[in-house]
């Protein structure tokens, strides 16, 4: 799938945005994991814009390495729960402070309102809406990666991740605990 069909396609909804433009909103947005620069609806919108789906993972995961590398640094940072109730309250909608003066961040509003991600969830709004979003994106990429394929280099070096660090930016025992955390949650 060519990535660049999508801009022919959001531009039926009158939001045209090209990839490469919300990818580089998307990273720049997180270089910052622990207080990201923008708010969740604009980083959904990044997200509905890049549509990393199965279709174009390979693509996503050869060209777009910086995208991969902010998302799994946001979601692997450590965080206490007043931590997360902080950043909800950061991301969220009401105090946007995104510069809308930008038609780019503009159109990734309008795009995100336009399908409304959060409208059904609990209590974490838009910041649930990104990390359930992008945990199902890593689901569908990495499904067919493992960690021999990850630690031999991944097919080429060009795809992402290309090395077990790649996964696990602030290594093993926060990973661990992020899961010890996301598991003690559920049950």
């Amino acid at each position: 799938m060519d990535l660049f069909r999508l801009y022919s396609e959001a531009e039926k909804t009158g939001i045209g945005i090209i990839v490469d433009d919300a990818v580089n909103v998307f990273v720049e947005g997180l270089r910052d994991p622990a207080r990201p620069r923008y708010c969740a609806p604009c980083l959904l919108g990044c997200l509905l814009s890049i549509q990393p789906g199965p279709e174009n993972k390979d693509i996503l995961c050869e060209h777009f390495h910086g995208f991969w590398s902010a998302a799994i640094r946001f979601l692997t940072l450590d965080r206490t729960s007043e931590a997360i109730d902080a950043l909800d309250a950061w991301m969220s909608e009401t105090q946007c402070t995104c510069p809308t003066d930008s038609t780019l961040i503009a159109n990734l509003h309008r795009l995100y309102r336009l399908f409304n991600l959060s409208s059904k969830r609990g209590a974490y709004g838009g910041l649930a809406a990104l990390v359930g979003n992008l945990n199902m994106i890593f689901g569908i990429t990495i499904r067919t990666v493992t960690a021999v394929k990850v630690a031999k280099g991944r097919h080429r070096e060009t795809l992402w991740p290309t090395s077990p660090n790649d996964l696990m930016p602030y290594g093993v025992p926060i990973v661990t605990s992020i899961f010890h955390v996301c598991i003690s949650n559920l049950y």
